[in-house]
């Protein structure tokens, strides 16, 4: 019996994202928006952000009108993690825009796992709005 390599961190990644693949293709609409979303992380883990953010604009583009609680809690998280994606990627204009459809559709959410991730927006939007938006305020 030989002895394995252990996997590097990236190799860990791209295995998730392949299994992420597979069960958004073959899950049912609630269950395929959470494994989008997980997608969408293994792939930012991966250097690969325009991949990234298609995941979640998939995520958001097919969920997003739902009227079903548990798909609402991924369609957010989507979001947030679009805005932090376009942020990153140095687009603070996309980001904040992004941030505010957020704040629009979940702002009065009830819902512990929404209602944190938009705190988490409104605490954070100041930073990253252009300099010349916060002078307007």
């Amino acid at each position: 019996m030989g002895s394995r390599t252990p996997p590097t961190r990236r190799g860990v990644w791209f295995g998730l994202l392949k299994v992420t693949v597979g069960w958004s293709r073959c899950l049912s609409m609630p269950q395929s928006a959470p494994a989008l979303v997980t997608k969408g992380v293994a792939l930012g883990r991966l250097d690969q952000a325009d991949d990234e953010l298609a995941a979640y604009d998939e995520v958001i583009e097919r969920f997003g009108g739902s009227d079903d609680p548990a798909i609402a809690a991924p369609v957010a998280a989507a979001l947030v993690a679009k805005g932090t994606v376009l942020r990153r990627l140095g687009r603070p204009d996309d980001a904040v825009s992004t941030f505010d459809q957020v704040i629009k559709q979940f702002g009065g959410s009830a819902e512990p796992k929404i209602a944190k991730l938009v705190a988490l927006v409104l605490a954070n939007k100041d930073a990253i709005m252009p300099r010349s938006e916060r002078s307007r305020r």
